[in-house]
Order: structure tokens, then sequence, then C-alpha cells
């Protein structure tokens, strides 16, 4: 009998690494195995498959005497489907929802300078 909710085994990956020009990629690979939504272990959700790929791309640099570093990432790079969550012993035997799809997004990180 299993722990309902519980995938066994979960593991994830990542690596860093720095390119030319002040630019940096992080990888990052995220699986999770099947498990059982139901404490009685009659309904069973999928695991990752070939799991969840993220990649970060980032550029390191100065202004103003401030550290500044814009960034591309996206999570769920190749569009997979894969299960986001599980509600254990959801009513009508609704027990996960799924992941989102592929999500681009950007962003800049600001360090200031102590004086």
């Amino acid at each position: 009998h299993e722990v309902a909710g519980l995938p066994r085994p979960v593991a994830r990956l990542g690596d860093r690494g720095d390119l030319v020009l002040g630019f940096s990629i992080d990888l990052d690979q995220a699986f999770a195995s099947s498990m059982f939504g139901a404490d009685d272990n009659t309904i069973r959700v999928n695991g990752w498959g070939g799991g969840v790929t993220g990649v970060r791309l980032q550029w390191h640099g100065r202004a103003g005497g401030a550290g500044i570093a814009p960034y591309v990432a996206a999570l769920n790079l190749f569009d997979r489907r894969y299960v986001g969550s599980v509600t254990t012993n959801g009513a009508g035997g609704r027990v996960f929802e799924p992941g989102a799809g592929r999500t681009i997004y950007a962003g800049l990180s600001v360090t200031a300078s102590a004086r």
C-alpha cells in the first residue's frame, strides 16, 4: 500500500554555466514518478515521463555603480503535458491539475552597491 499524493522517486537536476561577454545560462530538468491520487490506491496519476525543462539566459554587467542582470527564461521549454498538483481524494475522482504549458518571461535584477 502506497501513501497517496507522494511520487517516488522525484529528481531535479540543474547546471549553471558562464558563456562569453558576461552571459550565463541555467538549465533545469525536473522529474516525478507516478503516484496514487486516492488513499485506497485506486486512482493512479501518471508521472512526468521525460520531465519538465527550464532554461534561463542572463547577462551580468554594471550601470551607474549598480550591478544589473537582465534575463529571459522559459519554463516547460518543450511544452510537455504534466501533472502540476495532486489533490488526494478529490471529489468525483478529480485528483490532479495539469501543469502550465510553455511560459516565457523576462526580467531585470539590480544590485545596489554599498557605499
